[in-house]
C-alpha cells in the first residue's frame, strides 16, 4: 500500500513497481499495490496506472482514515523519483508518511535513488528493504513477497527505528535540552 503524493515523478516508480508486480502475478494475484493520494490524476499518469492490473488507484481518503487504511497493509511502500530533475528537487525532502510507517510497524518497501535523503535514510537505520537500482527491484519484491518472516522482520525494524529517533516525548526533550543550552550561551 501507499499513501501520498504522486507528484514529484513519484508515479513513475510506482508505474514500474506495477509492471514488475504484473509479472510476478502472471499466472495468479500473489501482490497488489492500492495506491492512496489526494492528487487528481493527469491523463499519462491514469493511462499508466490503468495498464497495470496490480495497480488499484484508490484516491484520496480523510486524513483520520489514513492511519486505519495502513493498518490494514502488509507492506507500506515509499517511493522516490528516479528522473534526474525530480531527484535535485526532491534530493533532501523526507516524507513525513515515513515516520507514520514506523508507527505502524509494517515492513516498509523503498524504491528511489540512494542519494535522496529519505531512501538514504531508510538504508542507514535499516528500517525499510530499499531498493535504489531498479536492476533489482524485481528480485527484492519477489523475496519479499514470498517470506513472510522477511515482511514481519523489516516490520519489527520499521517499529524499532520510530521508536528509537521519532518519539515525540525524545524529540520534545531534545528540543528543551537544545533550548536550555542556548539560553546559557
Amino acid at each position: 500500500m501507499f499513501t501520498g503524493n504522486i507528484t514529484s515523478g513519484r508515479w513513475e516508480t510506482l508505474a514500474k513497481i506495477g509492471y514488475i508486480l504484473d509479472r510476478i502475478n502472471k499466472k495468479a494475484n500473489v501482490a497488489l499495490l492500492y495506491i492512496y493520494s489526494q492528487n487528481q490524476l493527469e491523463l499519462k499518469v491514469k493511462k499508466a496506472f490503468e495498464s497495470s492490473r496490480s495497480l488499484k488507484f484508490m484516491g484520496g481518503i480523510p486524513a483520520d482514515k489514513v492511519k486505519k487504511v495502513q493498518d490494514e497493509a502488509d507492506i507500506l511502500v515509499h517511493v522516490e523519483s528516479l528522473k534526474l530533475k525530480e531527484k535535485l528537487l526532491t534530493r533532501l525532502s523526507f516524507s513525513t508518511k515515513i515516520v507514520d510507517y514506523f508507527e505502524r510497524g509494517r515492513c516498509i518497501f523503498a524504491v528511489g535513488w540512494g542519494d535522496a535523503a529519505s531512501i538514504d535514510y531508510l538504508k542507514k537505520n535499516n528500517a525499510a528493504m530499499v531498493v535504489d537500482d531498479l536492476t533489482d527491484l524485481e528480485d527484492k519484491l519477489r523475496e519479499l513477497i514470498e517470506d513472510q518472516n522477511l515482511i514481519e522482520f523489516y516490520g519489527q525494524k520499521a517499529r524499532t527505528c520510530g521508536e528509537k529517533y521519532h518519539r515525540i516525548e525524545i524529540i520534545r526533550e531534545g528540543l528543551r535540552h537544545d533550548l536550555a543550552e542556548l539560553l546559557k550561551k
